[in-house]
């Protein structure tokens, strides 16, 4: 394979591109033109006029490039880790020289930084305070009992609210109940990646919650995050009551037929979960629950 390739999967493709398209999904959401149609069709009617240009791209982009610098510094803070949980996957020394992942590090948040700053002043201090926490994530937090991975989570509500920025009127966007969700969602994916990798982090020292308290404790914190979840699901619900018509069963129809059908699967799996193996189906699962759950802005009113 050629060097350039193991750069771009050092910087998870995938997961940049569910950032992407979040992203547009939020901003188009919050632009959709407001009328009395009741056809299927109504739902999807932009108003663009609503984007702040050239700021969404800029904000995107600023995005996309700290989320990817956070991936390299956290890779390069793994590499022994990741020879015991990740032997496959392992790119950092091993494909990748450290030097040069590093050097790749400071260019992504660099880049970040300025692609932020063109954007506006409130977000280029974000976005800065975003790539330190994530650098501290990775030195200091990953092997905690919980910091790090309410930290992790609370990116993952930001990376909905910061898509804000891109438009002028946010009111259609539930940016910040989404926000919500998406940290709940991940938190509970965070702790179950513990539990999926604690041979390796207890080798490495870390001291995260299924290394001290053992996998069960952190199963069951991981099912208080889920529920927590299934509140903030029920909490959006009540934002439909006011449809009528097509547009109510839509909704209603994905709320519980997707939404949280594939949530009490979901929940099912995880405490069943016992190996592994098991313990990363699970987290897979759940970020699939975050994903369809976040698409779920579109039937709103």
């Amino acid at each position: 394979m050629k060097s350039w390739k193991w750069y771009w999967l050092l910087i998870r493709p995938k997961n940049l591109g569910l950032t992407l398209l979040l992203q547009a999904v939020f901003m188009m959401a919050s632009s959709r033109v407001k009328g009395n149609s009741e056809s299927f069709a109504s739902l999807f009617r932009i108003d663009w006029s609503n984007f702040r240009w050239p700021e969404a791209g800029l904000v995107t982009l600023s995005c996309l490039l700290t989320a990817a610098a956070g991936y390299v510094i956290n890779d390069l803070y793994d590499v022994e880790t990741d020879h015991i949980n990740r032997p496959r996957k392992r790119i950092i020394a091993q494909h990748i020289s450290p030097v040069s992942a590093k050097r790749f590090y400071y260019a992504l948040s660099v880049l970040g930084l300025v692609f932020a700053f063109m954007s506006g002043w409130g977000m280029g201090l974000l976005v800065a305070a975003i790539a330190l926490l994530l650098h501290y994530y990775s030195s200091d937090l990953k092997g905690t009992p919980w910091q790090g991975n309410v930290l992790i989570a609370l990116m993952g509500g930001m990376v909905v609210y910061v898509a804000s920025r891109g438009v002028h009127q946010v009111q259609s966007g539930y940016f910040a109940e989404f926000a919500l969700l998406a940290f709940w969602a991940t938190l509970a994916r965070e702790i179950t990646k513990d539990a999926e990798d604690v041979e390796g982090d207890a080798h490495s020292g870390y001291q995260t919650l299924a290394v001290t308290k053992g996998v069960k404790s952190a199963k069951r914190r991981a099912q208080l995050s889920y529920f927590c979840l299934l509140g903030s699901i029920v909490l959006l619900q009540l934002f439909g009551l006011k449809l009528s018509g097509l547009h109510r069963m839509l909704f209603f129809g994905y709320a519980w037929i997707v939404v949280m059908g594939l949530w009490f699967y979901g929940l099912i799996r995880l405490t069943q979960a016992q190996s592994s193996t098991d313990f990363k189906q699970s987290a897979n699962l759940q970020k699939w629950l975050m994903l369809v759950g976040l698409m779920w802005v579109w039937f709103l009113p």
